[in-house]
């Protein structure tokens, strides 16, 4: 059992400390803070049943502090690194530090600098801020990746991944614009990616219970993006082609289930597409004119170049 003292509340809130048991694990944002919660008793610890804008702290050993927020509280975390718990339709300002934020519907999370891990439910904006993140949200949330190599799990949501080798996984209805750096993208049917500079390897999945080709979503490649690097699974996607991309300047080689997409006079940028389970790409150019890349079924050989999909 973890030892705590408590002072008196003061303005609607508590202070306590932790006096051993602060160390943190690689645990995800919502298990790694229950675990601390639970090895705490006589405190009170659960967002909903915190008045409204009611805030709990607890000092732990390293400096940081473990914090508890009741719904539409507005909380600051240290510099340190912070617990955060908080309640439906807060604010949480990260600060710097290796914080650990876990938030309810209709937040605003700032992690600010440092290896942050959030995550939060629908209709919540989360700004990662600086540093290597690992970030989550759910429908209708806006997702700020930040400078850093970010980890962010997208589902139904806009995702702006920032500076960085980021690695994105998106459910159905994602917007996904992954900025400059090397990223990985997985994404089901239904999204649309902008892929950014840097050399991006992306996974489309259209794999469902059914045998069907699967509807997939819209990639867009513009002009500086990159030598990028697709693999469809069971998808019919469409690749959106920007501004000085023509049917005219464009070549498509097939091999096998492979087509390799160039440019002529454009040694900077490039396409590699991988084609598993009958699916099909769709090129889109910037006049309207649109060209079919279709070949033949393609045995599962190449998925391990890709990992985990």
């Amino acid at each position: 059992m973890v030892s705590v003292s408590s002072s008196a509340p003061s303005n609607n809130s508590a202070a306590l400390t932790l006096l051993k048991g602060s160390s943190r694990s690689a645990a995800p944002a919502q298990s790694a803070a229950s675990q601390i919660l639970s090895s705490i008793s006589g405190a009170k610890l659960d967002p909903l049943k915190q008045a409204a804008g009611e805030i709990t702290r607890i000092l732990l050993e390293g400096g940081g502090q473990l914090i508890v927020g009741g719904a539409f509280s507005g909380i600051t975390g240290t510099d340190k690194d912070d617990v955060v718990y908080a309640g439906p339709g807060g604010s949480v300002d990260g600060g710097d530090g290796d914080d650990i934020i876990n938030g309810s519907v209709e937040m605003h999370i700032s992690g600010g600098a440092g290896n942050d891990k959030i995550a939060v439910g629908a209709n919540s904006t989360i700004d990662g801020g600086d540093g290597d993140d690992i970030l989550s949200a759910g429908s209708g949330s806006t997702i700020l990746g930040g400078a850093g190599n970010d980890t962010i799990s997208s589902f139904g949501s806009t995702v702006n991944a920032g500076t960085g080798d980021d690695t994105i996984r998106a459910s159905r209805g994602s917007t996904i614009s992954a900025g400059t750096g090397d990223d990985r993208i997985s994404a089901g049917v239904g999204n649309t990616i902008n892929s950014g500079s840097g050399n991006d390897k992306i996974t489309i999945s259209g794999l469902q219970a059914t045998k069907e080709v699967q509807s997939g979503s819209t990639i867009k490649f513009a002009v500086g993006d990159g030598q990028d690097s697709i693999a469809l699974l069971r998808s019919s996607s469409t690749l959106e082609l920007g501004e000085g991309f023509t049917a005219a300047n464009t070549r498509v080689t097939i091999s096998d289930n492979k087509a390799t997409i160039s440019f002529d006079g454009n040694e900077t940028d490039g396409i590699s597409v991988d084609f598993f389970f009958g699916s099909k790409l769709t090129l889109s150019f910037a006049d309207g004119s649109t060209l079919e890349v279709n070949p033949p079924d393609a045995a599962p050989s190449y998925l391990s170049s890709y990992g985990e999909v």
